[in-house]
């Protein structure tokens, strides 16, 4: 989805701080608990912080997901999850995920592939609460499909799409720019300027457009909403359904609003209301 050499111009370093504090949450920046082992024979067992880990009861790994279950019942008050890896199953892991890289392809596609091919080595590697790959991988609720399915379907080539949050009426707490190529890939990546709005977001955000349209391409999808909206949406188990909801209730304003969009919104409504 990314192309080879995209355009990052002009990022406000807040708002890309904001924005990944929403989406990302690496594992490392979690307490985890990792433990080696070897068939079975405890190699190396460590808290990412230096804590104690309970494991007095553990003097050999019998069966992995249990024994892996029991390690983060007992250490849960200082950990976030547990990873228990077998350690000739690692090296299998990396030439498997290392032998499938070509130059043609995405770094965001291999990188997304490389997560999910984890859950393929389970129960010899292991994170717990899983699946491995949701833990492991880039943490956004599945928002990388979501804009994989506007790039290709819903927005035209040679245009933009504008993401933009609003913390209060006019300062603006996240946003971001994606500039489609001509070969549906995303070739600019920027911020909103934040002097644009001055009073009120939802009687100003077409001036975010026009700035849009005069500095980059033209837009082709907008989609503004306030903070607390956004956490609605993230606090919903199922990201599009919340996202829909929104866009009915006029919590989310979207314009310009693609028509290929429109529809696949009037289909939702139509199936909520049968």
């Amino acid at each position: 989805m990314l192309s080879k050499n995209p355009l990052i111009i002009d990022l406000n370093i807040n708002q890309w701080r904001n924005l990944h504090s929403l989406f990302l949450k690496p594992i490392r920046s979690k307490e985890r608990i990792t433990v080696i082992h070897e068939k079975g024979k405890i190699l190396n067992i460590s808290h990412s912080l230096g804590k104690t880990v309970e494991i007095d009861y553990l003097q050999k790994i019998i069966d992995p997901v249990y024994d892996t279950k029991i390690i983060y019942e007992k250490n849960k008050q200082n950990t976030d999850l547990v990873i228990m890896i077998d350690r000739l199953a690692l090296e299998k892991y990396y030439n498997e995920a290392f032998s499938y890289w070509t130059t043609e392809m995405d770094l965001d596609e291999y990188v997304i592939k490389m997560y999910k091919l984890l859950d393929k080595y389970y129960p010899d590697i292991i994170i717990y609460p899983g699946p491995s790959s949701k833990q492991a991988g880039l943490q956004s609720k599945g928002l990388y499909d979501m804009i994989f399915k506007v790039v290709q379907f819903v927005v035209s080539s040679g245009s933009t799409i504008v993401f933009c949050v609003f913390e209060d009426n006019s300062k603006i707490f996240t946003s971001l720019i994606l500039g489609i190529d001509d070969h549906k890939k995303i070739s600019l990546v920027t911020s909103v300027n934040q002097e644009i709005i001055s009073n009120d977001w939802r009687k100003e955000y077409s001036k975010v457009l026009s700035w849009i349209d005069e500095s980059f391409w033209k837009c082709d999808l907008g989609i503004f909403m306030n903070k607390p909206t956004l956490d609605c949406i993230m606090k919903n188990q199922s990201l599009e359904e919340s996202i829909f909801n929104a866009i009915l209730n006029r919590e989310i304003i979207v314009d310009p609003f693609p028509k290929p969009l429109q529809s696949i919104v009037k289909k939702y409504k139509l199936h909520d209301l049968t």
